[in-house]
């Protein structure tokens, strides 16, 4: 028997599961918006028909839904946060707030507001633009969330579903840090073939960058991680120094990119990809989260 709460995340998960197959349909491109408003439709039944006790359980089968193991929170104090500076996105409002965790989202706009977030204005003392700021604060979980055992970063333009605090299980013990592998590639070379068709990042300057990776002596197919979500062990000094060694290198450096660093970082330590990318070997079909679009 498992709780109710646990079964509204199950349940969830397999409804978002649902709504993953109707974006690949034909029926979804043609009908967007009635079908996506019918699918929400259906989260909002389930939610309200577990809040009463239902007895028994179902066998969860479905490689997007996990029967994740779940912290103890009261010997643990976890925040999720995220960062939005200028007005690059809108504040994406969590659908599940986990009442022992505290949400918390980083900005230097003062319009910005939210119903589910705690905001905290932050003071640009090193007088950084827009990006730079925002990945200081992705990379400086332990400068921001003094005091917490475990932090979650999630980009600003994902979606919260389900409780995500299973992620800090994920944590590599040794190393203090889980994210992802990449979706779709493991080669430098290739990611930087990516950026210029996405025309992204500085692509002289990447180009530059993965050359002297290389020439160090790190393979090109040494792996890449993906970093829209950061599980982080903040008692921890190895990924202390892991994440502040990536700020260093982005931040020196004018490729305006910064998911290049960390493998050659990891390299450099001669931490294999892997034993970092615990979280998923692709996170957008994790059916706790869904990205959105960029407001811009």
């Amino acid at each position: 028997m498992i709780n109710n709460e646990k079964r509204l995340n199950q349940e969830i998960q397999i409804v978002h599961k649902e709504l993953f197959d109707i974006k690949n349909s034909l029926s979804y491109k043609v009908g967007k918006k009635i079908t996506k408003t019918k699918i929400f439709s259906m989260l909002y039944w389930i939610k309200k028909k577990l809040s009463k006790k239902i007895p028994g359980e179902e066998k969860i089968d479905s490689m997007y839904v996990t029967n994740d193991i779940y912290p103890d929170l009261s010997k643990h104090k976890i925040a999720i946060y995220t960062c939005i500076t200028g007005d690059y996105d809108n504040v994406v409002e969590p659908m599940y707030c986990n009442e022992n965790i505290d949400y918390i989202l980083f900005t230097n706009n003062k319009k910005i507001k939210s119903n589910n977030w705690k905001i905290i204005y932050v003071d640009n003392k090193n007088k950084l633009d827009n990006v730079m700021l925002n990945r200081y604060i992705k990379m400086h979980p332990f400068e921001y969330l003094e005091g917490y055992d475990y932090s979650i970063y999630i980009d600003g333009n994902i979606k919260i579903y389900v409780d995500i605090s299973c992620y800090v299980e994920k944590i590599n013990n040794k190393y203090g840090l889980a994210l992802s592998m990449h979706s779709s590639r493991n080669k430098l070379s290739d990611e930087v073939k990516a950026c210029e068709m996405l025309k992204k990042g500085n692509i002289e300057e990447l180009e530059k960058e993965i050359n002297f990776f290389i020439k160090d002596g790190m393979p090109d197919d040494y792996g890449l991680l993906e970093a829209p979500i950061i599980a982080t062990n903040l008692k921890s000094k190895v990924a202390y120094e892991i994440l502040n060694e990536w700020w260093d290198c982005f931040s020196s450096s004018k490729a305006y990119r910064d998911q290049i660093f960390l493998p050659y970082i990891l390299w450099k330590r001669n931490i294999k990809i892997k034993e970092i990318g615990t979280l998923s070997n692709n996170i957008w079909l994790d059916a706790k989260i869904e990205k959105e679009k960029h407001k811009r």
